[in-house]
């Protein structure tokens, strides 16, 4: 969903999307692009409803072109910006089903933006001592950054602060947003319920049909040994006539 760009206005829009691993045993999202790497400007911040109740997060990230290693030496800044929204949903059903796979979360809104800044260029070399700073070695042997809650908040110099025209996103539009988003995941939540309902019903037949298979095998099993059981007392009697005969042919004679 894009929202219209206004004169002075940054142009955005808005897309759900879940958020994969970085590594398999980790709780760090993968912000890999394919042409670059999103990267946290600072400490995620808490969203307050008029209660104070905390209802979610949101991050401030900043798109840069080139590889998130250490070792890369051609990075750049862009004008391009997204602030990510969730909600905490670690007590709910979908979320502990991820515990061990590469998904590390269902749903997170994310309002994608460009910064107007007529002034400066689009893009901003990464000096060699930032990008040495934002990696470090993982314990695969693969570089990983710092955990994202504990870099401090760029300088002016490193993102420049955004002019505020009026037209800056409000605490209520927020809020708007982030019911949407809990709204999304507990609707995906009530899918999943309603789908393990109806597979534990099925179970339950397939448990009775296996039952009365069962049943239907032993009574066969029993009337074929009721035949059995008929034929050889007609064997017997068979024999008992036979017997019979002798005797009376031995009185006679």
């Amino acid at each position: 969903m894009c929202r219209e760009k206004g004169r002075g206005e940054e142009e955005s829009c808005y897309f759900f999307t879940p958020r994969v691993r970085k590594y398999k045993k980790g709780q760090r999202p993968d912000r890999a692009a394919r042409d670059g790497y999103w990267k946290s400007t600072g400490a995620e911040e808490a969203i307050k409803n008029s209660d104070g109740k905390t209802v979610g997060f949101k991050r401030s990230l900043v798109f840069y072109i080139g590889k998130s290693s250490s070792s890369s030496k051609d990075s750049v800044k862009t004008n391009w910006l997204m602030q990510e929204y969730r909600v905490d949903d670690s007590r709910l059903l979908s979320h502990r089903t991820h515990e061990h796979t590469m998904m590390l979360d269902n749903w997170v809104l994310c309002k994608l933006y460009k910064r107007v800044d007529s002034k400066a260029s689009n893009i901003t070399p990464v000096s060699n001592e930032n990008a040495d700073d934002d990696a470090s070695e993982g314990e695969d042997g693969r570089e990983t950054h710092h955990d994202d809650c504990m870099e401090e908040t760029p300088t002016a110099t490193a993102i420049p602060a955004l002019e505020t025209d009026g037209n800056e996103q409000t605490p209520a539009v927020e809020f708007e947003l982030f019911d949407g988003l809990k709204d999304c995941l507990l609707v995906e939540q009530e899918e999943k319920a309603e789908l393990s309902k109806k597979l534990q019903d099925l179970e339950k037949e397939l448990t009775v049909s296996r039952t009365k298979l069962v049943e239907s095998r032993q009574d066969l099993t029993s009337n074929r040994n009721v035949d059995a059981l008929k034929q050889k007392i007609m064997k017997l009697r068979k024999e008992n006539e036979v017997l019979k005969r002798q005797i009376t042919y031995q009185i006679q004679g």
